[in-house]
C-alpha cells in the first residue's frame, strides 16, 4: 500500500529537504514550488479540489466550466499522469459530473481517476471498476461513510480486485488501512501537529506546552525535544513485521530528529519530526 502525504503546500522547506516518495495535492492549493519538486517524487496524484468546494460557503458562485478549463490546462501543461475527476456530485449532480469527466478525458487525452461516492450506488461502482484501472473511494473525510460501515468498504475493494482495479482511499489513513486492500491512501493527518503543537515519536505522542514527559531515552520539554545517543525508535513499516532500530540523535535548537530503518529496501520507512510538525511515510 502506498501512503500519500496530502497538503504539503504548507511545508515547503520540510518537503524539499526530505523528499517524500508519494504526494497528493489539491489543484486548489498547489504551489509553484511543488510543480518544481514533482520530479523528485516517485508518484504524484492531483486532486481536483472538490473536497475544498464541498466545504466552501461560496461554492454556488463557482463557474465550473471555467474551473474545469483551468484544471485541464494545468494537467496538460505539467504532464500530470494521475488526476482525479471533479467529484462534486453533491453540488451539481452526478450527470453533470459525468459530463465534466468526459470533457476532462477528451481534452487531456488521458483517463482520470473517478471517485465513487455511496450516492452513486453499488452498480455504478462495478461499472467504474469495469472501465477504469484505478478508482478512488470518497466519503471518509466528509463522513458520508461512517466507521460502522467500513466492513462494506472492504467488500467494495474485494469487488474491485475481481476486476483488477486498484483503489485509492481518499482521506483514509487509519492504522487498519493496509488490511482493507487499498492500493493507496492519503490524508493530511501528518500535518495536524502544526495545529496542536505535537510531535509523533514512534507510538507515543509528545505534546508541547505541558509539563515535561519522559519516554525511554527521550526527554520532551516545552517547545523542544532532546535526544540521547542510542535512542530506540519504533520503525514505521508497511507489512506484517516491524523492527527496532538504533539511531544516534543530536539535539538542536529546532529539535530535529531523524531515524531511518536498516531493514531491506523493500520494507523501509522514514520517520521525521520536529517540535512543530511530524510525518512518516512507508513504501513497498
Amino acid at each position: 500500500m502506498k501512503l500519500f502525504l496530502a497538503g504539503t503546500f504548507i511545508a515547503e522547506e520540510l518537503t524539499k529537504k526530505y523528499k517524500p516518495l508519494y504526494v497528493l495535492e489539491s489543484f486548489y492549493y498547489i504551489k509553484p514550488w511543488q510543480i518544481q519538486e514533482m520530479s523528485n517524487w516517485k508518484m504524484f496524484l492531483l486532486d481536483s479540489g472538490a473536497f475544498t468546494f464541498l466545504h466552501a460557503a461560496e461554492r454556488k458562485r463557482v463557474d465550473w466550466d471555467a474551473y474545469l478549463s483551468k484544471y485541464i490546462a494545468f494537467i496538460k501543461a505539467n504532464g500530470i499522469e494521475y488526476f482525479f475527476e471533479l467529484d462534486i456530485d453533491a453540488i451539481v449532480g452526478y450527470e453533470s459530473v459525468k459530463a465534466m469527466r468526459r470533457r476532462l478525458e477528451s481534452e487531456t487525452e488521458r483517463r482520470c481517476i473517478p471517485v465513487w461516492h455511496r450516492s452513486r450506488g453499488l452498480e455504478e461502482f462495478k461499472r467504474l471498476c469495469k472501465e477504469y484501472p484505478y478508482i478512488g473511494i470518497g466519503g471518509f473525510a466528509i463522513k458520508t461513510i461512517l466507521p460502522n460501515e467500513f466492513p462494506f468498504v472492504r467488500k467494495l475493494i474485494q469487488i474491485a480486485a475481481g476486476y483488477g482495479t486498484k483503489v485509492h482511499g481518499l482521506g483514509y489513513t487509519r492504522k487498519d488501512a493496509p488490511e482493507f486492500g487499498f492500493f493507496s491512501v492519503d490524508s493530511t493527518t501528518w500535518s495536524t501537529a502544526v495545529s496542536f503543537g505535537s510531535t509523533s515519536m514512534g507510538r507515543r505522542l509528545l505534546r508541547f506546552g505541558h509539563r515535561p514527559e519522559r519516554w525511554g531515552e527521550t526527554t520532551a520539554s516545552e517547545g523542544n525535544m532532546r535526544c540521547r545517543n542510542g535512542l530506540n525508535i519504533k520503525n514505521i513499516l508497511i507489512g506484517k513485521d516491524s523492527e527496532w532500530i538504533n539511531k544516534s540523535c543530536t539535539a538542536s535548537r529546532m529539535g530535529w530528529t531523524e531515524a531511518k530503518c536498516f531493514a531491506p529496501p523493500t520494507r523501509c520507512g522514514i520517520f521525521i519530526a520536529n517540535s512543530g510538525m511530524a510525518f512518516s511515510q512507508t513504501w513497498m
